[in-house]
């Protein structure tokens, strides 16, 4: 331990004889480390993680793979979703969602809001709204039945200024009139984009003549739900492509198969080929700047270091250090009374 604190005075001498060299050194290495770091993170938060912060480990995407040239890779149907939800024996807590786009209040900025099934709240952790309430389980009985909807504590605060007095209140989604009973918390980790949820029986509301509750064999949305205790994911795909395949029996000539992901985009069937070139893409330019940075320092510190080596090399400045090191040798051995007839014997001074 000795050995590294001496190292590290050594070093910080060494620095504070340079201060310039020592700190565009320090700014060139922040400068590449830090930019990378930070990138990285980005890119491992939306591309690499799922979006559950509540026991990641438990959590799922399921992808349905039909094959019908109508259906839309990955999605799932209302009837499929039903199935699943009622006969998975690994899985619990199974939730849906899909986004579509609507205008706010007759404004012409587009929103995102996201058609959910009403457990989608209890799937991601959330049990109580931070204002009001969540959605009810009859919300989502009947389609067309509740137009209800929650809304983000970020949007509330920015486009209402926090009103107290928001539950209750009507806003128009596309002109259609919907009742705010909830605001779900800053923190909730099951939002994208805009920050409004409404119960997925309102899908005809959005869909311009197609009703997916008519039309229950139609993919549409994205299933989710958690492993049950003593489940994994390739026990629980087995699980649900028997649910799958007695569902194919109402279906002639369907053939249906199952992928479970851990919810990361990355993972996603239609998101990991371009998630293989996008990280590439950013991360690339990224280590090239941090190369670039590597380089420079070691310009900088092969320059300082090769003045230094000419003065080892230069016969006058050797030669004074030579000079200074017998000189200090002797006088340790013999006393500071020699040093003096020892300089002028040997060196002449």
């Amino acid at each position: 331990m000795g050995a590294v604190w001496r190292d590290l005075r050594y070093a910080l001498q060494r620095a504070s004889r340079a201060p310039l060299l020592t700190l565009t050194v320090i700014l060139a290495l922040t400068a590449g480390i830090g930019l990378n770091a930070a990138i990285f993170t980005m890119i491992d938060g939306n591309w690499f993680k799922p979006r559950a912060e509540n026991d990641p480990g438990s959590f799922v995407q399921v992808f349905a793979g039909y094959d019908s040239k109508v259906a839309r890779f990955g999605s799932i149907s209302t009837a499929d979703y039903l199935a699943f939800r009622a006969q998975a024996r690994s899985l619990t807590n199974l939730a849906a969602w899909d986004t579509i786009h609507a205008t706010l209040d007759g404004h012409d900025e587009h929103f995102v809001p996201l058609l959910v099934t009403c457990n989608f709240f209890s799937l991601y952790g959330l049990e109580q709204a931070k204002l009001g309430r969540l959605f009810l389980p009859q919300e989502c009985a009947t389609a067309g039945s509740a137009p209800v909807a929650i809304m983000s504590e970020e949007l509330w605060r920015h486009r209402y200024g926090a009103d107290p007095n928001i539950v209750g209140r009507v806003i128009n989604l596309n002109q259609y009139p919907f009742t705010i009973v909830g605001i779900a918390p800053a923190d909730f980790p099951g939002r994208l984009r805009s920050g409004i949820w409404i119960p997925y029986t309102m899908q005809p509301e959005f869909y311009r003549g197609e009703d997916y509750f008519q039309k229950s064999a139609s993919p549409w949305f994205v299933v989710e739900g958690r492993l049950k205790p003593g489940y994994s994911r390739p026990a629980a795909r087995n699980d649900l492509e028997l649910i799958a395949t007695r569902q194919d029996r109402l279906y002639p000539g369907r053939k249906t198969s199952v992928i479970l992901t851990n919810g990361s985009a990355i993972e996603a069937p239609g998101e990991r080929p371009m998630g293989f070139l996008i990280v590439p893409m950013v991360m690339g330019p990224m280590l090239l700047l941090l190369l670039v940075a590597c380089a420079n320092v070691a310009t900088l510190l092969f320059g300082t270091g090769g003045r230094s080596a000419w003065r080892d090399r230069n016969p006058s400045c050797a030669w004074r250090r030579t000079k200074k090191i017998a000189a200090h040798a002797f006088a340790r051995r013999h006393g500071s009374h020699g040093l003096g007839s020892f300089n002028q014997c040997l060196f002449g001074l």
